[in-house]
């Protein structure tokens, strides 16, 4: 029941609302309690959105589908307890893996669906790697990428386009630029080795002499 009942508010229109409600009436305890730590832990030194309020962000921007809207909510989930404080900076060294397995747990304790489990926790341990994207990356690094990230790469792209929920739209936009060229040479590669598939093994001699 109460994974149905976290399902339908994620797939909502006003997904960050009904979240908001859940976790200021005190049922986000009962529900998903590793969300209450995001609650006003800052990203940066200075004001900044916290981590809540960025993932409500997220969850948002991104289409209102289950697998996307679990992946947004929880892609995090890791960074409350991966924080650390040096010289002013504020780090998160590997908070995908741990939220990877946090998320992993979380869902599986709500007793959903395992391939959307596991489709999930693959998202939150990836959801860093597009970001990391340059036009400089050669077709094989990118190639790299796309095998490594598997049947969630749409999925992935969908994440990183909103994973950005900064107030500057040049910042944004610069996002959306790197994530888009990324999404442009995936889809050109993927037509290649599709041409090269339909390339016959065998030439015209070899045919002959069969």
């Amino acid at each position: 029941r109460i994974a149905a009942e976290m399902g339908r508010i994620l797939v909502s229109t006003r997904p960050a609302m009904g979240l908001r409600l859940a976790t200021d009436l005190g049922l986000m305890e009962y529900i998903i309690p590793d969300v209450l730590p995001m609650r006003g832990m800052s990203q940066r030194p200075v004001h900044h959105k916290d981590v809540f309020e960025h993932t409500m962000g997220v969850v948002e921007n991104i289409p209102a589908e289950a697998g996307l809207r679990w992946a947004a909510l929880l892609h995090d989930i890791g960074k409350p307890p991966t924080k650390s404080v040096n010289q002013g900076a504020v780090h998160f060294f590997g908070h995908e893996e741990v939220g990877a397995r946090m998320a992993n747990r979380i869902m599986r304790s709500l007793n959903l669906d395992l391939a959307l489990v596991a489709r999930v926790t693959n998202l939150v341990r990836m959801h860093l790697r597009i970001n990391a994207y340059e036009p400089t990356w050669t077709d094989s690094a990118v190639r790299r990428l796309i095998r490594e990230i598997g049947d969630e790469l749409d999925d992935l792209i969908a994440l990183s386009r909103a994973d950005v929920t900064s107030y500057r739209a040049e910042k944004v936009q610069a996002v959306h630029d790197r994530v888009d060229d990324f999404a442009r040479r995936c889809r050109e590669l993927q037509s290649a080795q599709d041409v090269a598939r339909l390339q016959s093994p065998l030439d015209g001699g070899a045919l002959m002499q069969l």
